[in-house]
């Protein structure tokens, strides 16, 4: 073979392996970023159903209480309606976490923040501004399948069907179900920390619940809560 020929043979190697490179370098960031999606969807779905299940749990949840239809005779129980439809408006990390610091969480909340580590207090509020950053991105919740029989999904077209019956039997202006809505929960970069925001009917008023999650032996667990209701 001519020092030409081998040239080229040389040529095409060096191509080949860059292609060969490439392509692995390619498939390796696809598995990387699938790997991180199914990792998010999963985190979603653990704080959601903690936090919606926590709302249910409390002594005085603002959770309405609703009969069962099959059984009119058995007490009302609180059921409460969630829809992956994300609030109404925009939201920013300040928001979260007004005048820079711990705002009003660390003013009305000041022994469930003080018992942070100064970690996951500065880790609350990068999350907070992920959250902001996902709903800005409108990254939401495509699904949620909650394991809490008493958490209902509730869909667009049910909801206006159900201020449709209310407006003509109930009388009352066809206020609607009472439903939760909530931003798809932001992460500290450690992904330790999480922050969670919803809001909801209540009365003929609305509220707003902020939750703050921290992980630790691999379990979330709710460390800071706060309810806010309109008036």
């Amino acid at each position: 073979m001519d020092s030409a020929a081998l040239k080229l043979v040389r040529l095409l190697l060096v191509v080949a392996c860059a292609i060969l490179l490439w392509t692995a370098a390619g498939c390796f960031a696809d598995g990387e970023s699938k790997a991180k999606q199914d990792r998010t969807k999963s985190d979603d779905a653990n704080v959601l159903e903690i936090v919606l299940s926590d709302l249910l749990a409390r002594p005085h949840s603002p959770v309405e209480s609703i009969r069962s239809p099959q059984d009119a005779k058995e007490p009302a129980t609180p059921q409460l309606l969630f829809s992956t439809e994300p609030p109404a408006g925009k939201i920013e990390g300040g928001e979260v976490f007004p005048r820079g610091g711990g705002g009003a969480l660390a003013e009305d909340f000041a022994n469930e923040w003080e018992h942070l580590s100064a970690r996951e207090q500065a880790g609350a509020k990068v999350a907070a501004d992920d959250l902001a950053r996902r709903a800005r991105n409108k990254d939401g919740f495509k699904t949620f399948v909650p394991k809490n029989k008493r958490i209902t999904m509730f869909t667009k077209e049910a909801e206006a069907k159900q201020r449709e019956i209310d407006a003509r039997t109930k009388g009352f202006g066809g206020l609607g179900p009472q439903v939760f809505r909530a931003f798809a929960p932001g992460y500290s970069a450690d992904r330790r920390v999480a922050v969670v925001f919803l809001s909801f009917g209540w009365s003929i008023h609305s509220a707003q619940a902020i939750y703050i999650l921290v992980r630790r032996d691999d379990h979330w667990s709710v460390v800071v809560r706060n309810l806010v209701f309109f008036l």
